[in-house]
């Protein structure tokens, strides 16, 4: 009888410090989700705040191949008008392009 009560305190021991571990987990991982959050709010206030955006913000306009910001890029255009235009402009795509 002494080895079950025995046994049953480890048990509740060791619910208890898996209870304190997982806590001590969980802390962690929202700390480390907000920090993440904050990280990006900064991140996009200093984009908003900045004159210049940096290069991987900018996309390749199909049809003309200059640079754009993807939110300028809100049409849409046949891809036959776009070989047409590239064609007569001197700027065919390229062979090995699928």
């Amino acid at each position: 009888m002494d080895q079950d009560f025995n046994y049953v305190k480890s048990m509740r021991r060791e619910r208890d410090v898996m209870k304190e571990r997982v806590q001590v987990y969980n802390q962690v991982v929202s700390e480390a989700r907000a920090a993440e959050i904050e990280q990006r709010i900064i991140e996009k206030k200093d984009l908003a705040n900045s004159a210049v955006l940096p290069r991987n913000m900018h996309q390749n306009c199909a049809l003309c191949l200059q640079q754009f910001h993807p939110r300028n890029l809100m049409g849409s255009v046949a891809f036959n008008a776009v070989a047409e235009w590239r064609a007569s402009h001197g700027e065919p795509f390229p062979e090995d392009d699928s």
